[in-house]
């Protein structure tokens, strides 16, 4: 049984923000008064870090990347960056029917953030802000 349609939808790359490599590992995944943030950083702790902050989100979700084996071979360019949209979400139209459809829908967006090893998926009222730090 699946809560997902078959297939509806597209990672389409976020160019917003720093070029990312796509070699980053989540660090760490902090939800408090200043939103959700994730941290990110390669293997070289050399360089710095990536903080993906999302200050207004509905809804996350954080999975192991072995576990979305479908999604990953259903659309294998998630392997091309970190940071996607996804539009035609069907999280967010599983996501408007649990809430009654009393969500804002046309104010929210999916956002996903694959990493190596972690996916994290996010519906937001407001765009992603990507920075460097340390």
């Amino acid at each position: 049984m699946s809560s997902e349609r078959t297939n509806s939808d597209r990672y389409v790359v976020w160019r917003s923000g720093p070029a990312l490599t796509s070699e980053l590992y989540i660090d760490g995944l902090y939800d408090d008064f200043e939103g959700l943030r994730l941290l990110l950083r390669g293997r070289d702790f050399t360089q710095s870090a990536v903080r993906i902050r999302f200050a207004d989100r509905y809804a996350y979700r954080y999975t192991n990347e072995s576990d979305r084996l479908r999604t990953w071979a259903r659309h294998p360019e998630i392997s091309q960056a970190v940071v996607y949209e996804v539009e035609n979400s069907s999280w967010l139209e599983w996501l408007f029917a649990e809430s009654g459809e009393t969500l804002p829908l046309r104010q929210l967006k999916h956002f996903a953030v694959y990493s190596v090893e972690d996916c994290v998926d996010v519906i937001s009222g407001s765009e992603p802000e990507i920075a460097l730090v340390g």
